[in-house]
This record gives structure tokens, C-alpha cells and sequence, in this order.
């Protein structure tokens, strides 16, 4: 059960499992989903992702996550840039 409103008890929970020398492809890419889907960090994410990608470079849906992650990262990244230019330009004239 997810640990409701505990994310830092979640975070090292899950750190502890990772830790077992008998943590199967499945658990781990389930770790995975539980680090998209209840955290909100980016860099914590993608790290994980690198990770288990450089430890089973040859399972595919591994490289997709990681590509999809990275690829909505990078689209959140260039829209706060789009819009912080025009926020600047609009204030920038209003002054």
C-alpha cells in the first residue's frame, strides 16, 4: 500500500528494497512506475531510469520509459522557457 502523505517514508522504503541482491526486472521496473507516479522529481526519475537501463541495456520497455520521460521533461522545460520570454517581453514594454 502506498504510504499516504509520507512521500520521505515511501522514498526510503522503496531505497531499502532496492538494496536486495534478489529484486527480480519486474520489481524494479514497478519501482520505477511508483518513482513517475508519486513523486514529482524530475532528476530523482531519470536517474532511476538511467540507472536500471545501464543494468538491462537490451529490454526495450526500459529505453521507451526512459524516452518518454525524458522527452515530456525536455517539452516542460521549453515551455516554461516559452512563456517566462513572453512574460519578460510583456513586462519588459509595460515598464
Amino acid at each position: 500500500a502506498i504510504i499516504k502523505g509520507k512521500p520521505e517514508e515511501l522514498k526510503k522504503r522503496l531505497a531499502n528494497i532496492q538494496n536486495r541482491k534478489d529484486l527480480s526486472i519486474e520489481s524494479k521496473i514497478y519501482i520505477g512506475q511508483i518513482y513517475m507516479n508519486e513523486f514529482n522529481d524530475d532528476e530523482m526519475n531519470i536517474n532511476y531510469h538511467l540507472k536500471l537501463y545501464h543494468e538491462y541495456p537490451f529490454i526495450p520497455d526500459i529505453l521507451y520509459t526512459l524516452v518518454q520521460y525524458l522527452f515530456i521533461y525536455i517539452l516542460i522545460l521549453i515551455y516554461f522557457k516559452v512563456y517566462e520570454n513572453i512574460f519578460y517581453q510583456i513586462f519588459h514594454t509595460m515598464s
